[in-house]
């Protein structure tokens, strides 16, 4: 920022202390420039949050008060911990960690979500992730949550249906690096009529996404290596190295298998003009519109 004040409030939200990468594993002495400075950072502020639990609890107890706030507060500073701290370190790399910044911050959650689906938040969702794939980018399931009444005499159903839709929404909001208002027009996210023609774009990239993984890549599914062995980390699954991407592991077909975060495959590059098979003789043909299927 050059000591800039004004340039450095303008930027702020944009800041950040990143975690050293991978690269570093646990080492405490990485390159200040390459995680050094988040390692001192997350110190004294894992430090002072520490010390500051420890003096609210002892002022409560000076005083006579019951120290139940500050058990709620070490129930904070425990999550604060396991992402930052313990978490990283049974993975055995830094990397793993939280970034210190605004929008790094809700970067980081956002992909987190995307990656392990809210387990840090619910638990029970290790079980529902698994059937939102299979939902959504294999079965026909409409990409519809709305109701007609309210709770609690409404629908309890439709809180989940909200949920997993909600979860696959946002694994295809970074898969291609848009956010909702990209396909929807905020106003009326249902309305097909108010939307944007990127909603009609995506409603044929799902339905594309279908039937790749539909038809192609559940009858090899058997010829895919189910997993294999990471020095410190978790058995997974993988694909063939050829076929590897960010979404890479999970044997299907994702966004971001094919985008990697931008709103086009490469950036938009013209693949038919080099490639003009893949045009096509009738694209699009026989394909439902989405008005007729309500989705």
């Amino acid at each position: 920022m050059d000591w800039d004040p004004i340039r450095f409030l303008k930027m702020l939200p944009f800041l950040s202390l990143d975690p050293p990468a991978a690269k570093y594993g646990l080492s405490i002495f990485p390159p200040l420039q390459e995680g050094g400075w988040w390692l001192m950072a997350g110190f004294f502020l894992t430090a002072s949050i520490l010390l500051w639990w420890v003096r609210m609890y002892r002022r409560a107890r000076a005083v006579g008060m019951g120290t139940h706030i500050a058990w709620c507060f070490a129930s904070a500073i425990w999550l604060y911990l396991v992402l930052g701290f313990i978490r990283p370190l049974l993975m055995g790399c830094w990397c793993e960690a939280v970034p210190f910044g605004v929008i790094a911050h809700l970067n980081w959650t956002a992909t987190f979500s995307v990656r392990y689906g809210n387990i840090f938040y619910d638990p029970f969702h290790m079980l529902s992730i698994v059937f939102l794939w299979d939902e959504y980018l294999l079965q026909d399931t409409p990409g519809l949550a709305q109701s007609n009444t309210a709770l609690p005499s409404g629908e309890v159903s439709a809180q989940i249906v909200t949920k997993r839709l909600y979860e696959y929404m946002m694994q295809m909001s970074d898969g291609i690096g848009v956010n909702c208002g990209y396909c929807h027009n905020s106003r009326a996210f249902a309305d097909w009529t108010e939307s944007t023609p990127a909603r009609w774009v995506g409603y044929y990239g799902i339905t594309m996404t279908r039937d790749l993984n539909r038809n192609f890549l559940l009858p090899v599914a058997g010829l895919i290596p189910q997993s294999r062995e990471l020095p410190g980390k978790a058995r997974m699954p993988i694909l063939p190295a050829r076929e590897a991407g960010p979404q890479a592991g999970n044997g299907l077909v994702l966004c971001a298998t094919c985008h990697h975060s931008a709103p086009k495959p490469l950036n938009g590059a013209d693949l038919v003009r080099d490639y003009p098979a893949l045009h096509g003789p009738d694209i699009g043909a026989g394909l439902p519109s989405p008005l007729s299927s309500n989705r």
